[in-house]
């Protein structure tokens, strides 16, 4: 389909069209109405015929990106005026939602709420003072810190007062667990979303490194250790796995079941998935490059696939190669 050819076409109906109108407002101008309509008449038709000929000369050269530009400044405000009204309106139902609907019944937590929403700590922390006994109260505070980590999302945007708002509620005395079993663990979704600046936080305030979190194949509760979860996005990944070894993560950890394989160690795991950076961070930190699953997984079946992949990366693949020469060993020209 050739798209450059409709685009000139819908430009020159448009252009024609709006000659038309030009020509009809010049041979027999609008009468009536009082001076305030009739200026704003004259400013509408000098905008047409400045439109016209923006239109026109955009049109006539000789290049793809005038007619594209051409076609663009036609759609845009044509589409703002068949859906601008919609999208005024969505918008407007989206604000009035947040702001009609509190998030807590309680209005000194629900103006706490709002702060981390707005990620705003000076109003969070002066908040808190005024009911920081309270925030001790698993049931009152927790709720408070699940929402200023996940409002932390794993964007930069407000990045350091987001998270000054969990470090504040954490700094007030607000628990770092929950006391509901059924709760996944407060940093189960920065340690899969690879936010590992908040990772760290909550390690930091007593996180468990070595937690394990829900087997969503099985959906059995506490089985899948916290570090695979950190592996199962390439975003972020070397980072928060970093973060859950320097806090005491286990290099061995071992994920009962990874599609075929059973017993997969995390090494094995970040292998697969070439994170070679993490492996060689692993082997660093004790990871056993020798492990062999029950089905004969082992590092050498990943270093197989791998010989014939070289990626742009410099450093991946110097890591490749260093994680090569632990598990294989020193060649023997190289003895």
């Amino acid at each position: 389909m050739n798209y450059l050819k409709i685009v000139t076409i819908f430009n020159s109906v448009v252009i024609a069209l709006l000659f038309l109108l030009v020509a009809a407002e010049t041979l027999f101008p609008t009468k009536g109405g009082g001076d305030a309509a009739s200026g704003m008449g004259r400013a509408i038709y000098y905008l047409a015929i400045i439109a016209l000929v923006l239109l026109l000369t955009l049109n006539l050269l000789p290049f793809k990106w005038s007619k594209y530009t051409a076609f663009v400044l036609v759609t845009v405000p044509l589409f703002w005026v068949a859906f601008g009204s919609s999208i005024s309106n969505f918008t407007r139902g989206i604000t009035n939602m947040i702001e009609a609907k509190p998030f807590f019944e309680d209005k000194e937590r629900n103006r706490m709420a709002v702060a981390i929403f707005n990620a705003n700590p000076d109003k969070l922390k002066k908040y808190i003072a005024e009911v920081q006994p309270r925030l001790r109260e698993n049931a009152y505070g927790y709720p408070l810190l699940e929402m200023a980590v996940a409002n932390t999302g794993s964007v930069d945007n407000d990045r350091e007062r987001r998270l000054e708002c969990i470090r504040a509620l954490l700094q007030a005395g607000v628990s770092i667990k929950s006391d509901d079993p059924e709760v996944e663990k407060i940093h189960f979704s920065p340690a899969t979303s690879g936010n590992a600046p908040v990772l760290r936080l909550l390690l930091e305030h007593g996180a468990d490194a070595n937690a394990r979190v829900t087997d969503y194949g099985s959906g059995k509760r506490d089985v899948v250790p916290i570090i695979f979860e950190a592996l199962s996005t390439s975003y972020g990944a070397y980072d928060c796995a970093r973060a859950l070894l320097d806090h005491g993560a286990n290099p061995n950890a071992i994920m009962p079941w990874d599609g075929d394989h059973e017993k997969m160690s995390v090494l094995l795991y970040a292998a697969e998935r070439q994170y070679w950076g993490v492996c060689k961070m692993l082997i660093e930190k004790g990871a056993d490059p020798r492990y062999t699953t029950p089905d004969g997984t082992s590092m050498q079946t990943f270093i197989e696939q791998g010989d014939s992949f070289y990626p742009e990366n410099e450093q991946a693949l110097a890591d490749f190669e260093a994680v090569r020469g632990i598990v294989e060993g020193p060649t023997t020209a190289d003895r």
